[in-house]
């Protein structure tokens, strides 16, 4: 699943700068490449599963080397190194990475309301971000329409996705909270229709 949904992204990054090597987006078939948010979900699966720990020091150097490579290496060979996409190879592997790092902080945390919202977070990740597309699709037009192409957006994205974050974090309560007003109201209709017959 890593192989169809990563490299495709991987080898256009290269051949979108270099037509002439346009035959190697052809080695895998980007059919599935829009799968990536499960390849995700599965590797997440299996780093939480696996008791394997890796020392920090070693995850904190990967991290450090690969982002470095990734960095160093894009402007060579594509034109477009600010456009690479999630599922891409190095995203995915600097995902990865980070993901172990976070799974293996063994933080408690004691404010309850600061629990609360973590582990609203934690239990929601799915349709958080699924709903996160309502904001994407509503508010990138707006700002590079307002403040022109990505180089320009790129100073202000942390808070830029911080705020479309919150706002899919509130839109998942609202719709949780609908589901389980409108679950409540048919369990209740269930109930008055036993005891009436």
């Amino acid at each position: 699943l890593v192989v169809l949904t990563s490299f495709p992204s991987t080898l256009s990054i290269v051949s979108k700068s270099h037509p002439s090597l346009d035959l190697v987006t052809h080695l895998v078939p980007d059919f599935w490449k829009g799968l990536w948010p499960i390849s995700y979900y599965l590797i997440g699966s299996y780093i939480a599963s696996s008791n394997n720990r890796i020392k920090s020091s070693i995850l904190f150097l990967s991290l450090i080397i690969v982002d470095l490579i990734a960095i160093t290496a894009l402007p060579f060979i594509s034109n477009e190194s600010l456009g690479i996409e999630f599922q891409s190879f190095p995203v995915l592997l600097l995902a990865v990475i980070v993901f172990k790092i976070i799974l293996q902080c063994q933080l408690s945390i004691r404010n309850r309301f600061f629990k609360k919202v973590i582990l609203f977070i934690s239990n929601n990740t799915l349709p958080i971000y699924l709903l996160s597309v309502i904001g994407d699709n509503y508010w990138y037009p707006i700002f590079i329409s307002k403040m022109g192409d990505f180089s320009h957006i790129f100073p202000y994205s942390f808070f830029i996705i911080l705020s479309l974050f919150i706002q899919s974090v509130f839109l998942t309560g609202i719709v949780k909270t609908l589901m389980y007003v409108i679950s409540y109201g048919i369990k209740n209709s269930k109930i008055k229709k036993s005891i009436n017959t």
